[in-house]
C-alpha cells in the first residue's frame, strides 16, 4: 500500500502548536502528547481514504471535515487523491465562525 501524503497549512500547524500547548499547561505534556497522536492517526486514515469526511459548505471552497473529538479536522483531497491538505484543526467548543473571521 502506498502512503498517501499529509500536508499541512500554516493554520493548521499554528492550531496544533496551540492545542499542544494549551493541553500541556492544563494536563501535562504526556496527555497533550496522546491528543496530537489521536489526530495524527486521524490524518492518516484520511489520506488514505480523503473523502470520507463531509463537505462543508460554511468554509470558503468545498474543504471536508471530520471530527476527532473535540476537534474539527477541516481539509481538502489533494490532486488525484494522492493524500490530504490540513486546512485547520478547530476546538468545536469554540465559536467556528468567529474562528474564521465571520459573524456567527
Amino acid at each position: 500500500m502506498t502512503r498517501a501524503k499529509i500536508e499541512r497549512s500554516p493554520e493548521a500547524r499554528r492550531d496544533v502548536a496551540r492545542l499542544a500547548l494549551w493541553i500541556g499547561r492544563e494536563r501535562g505534556v504526556d496527555r497533550a502528547q496522546a491528543v496530537i497522536d489521536r489526530i495524527d492517526r486521524a490524518l492518516v486514515k484520511l489520506a488514505l481514504r480523503p473523502a470520507l469526511g463531509r463537505v462543508r459548505l460554511d468554509f470558503e471552497g468545498e474543504p471536508r471535515a471530520f471530527g476527532v473529538a473535540p476537534w474539527l479536522v477541516v481539509y481538502e483531497a489533494l490532486p488525484d487523491a494522492d493524500g490530504i491538505r490540513i486546512l485547520r484543526i478547530l476546538d468545536t467548543r469554540r465559536d467556528i465562525a468567529a474562528l474564521l473571521g465571520k459573524k456567527s
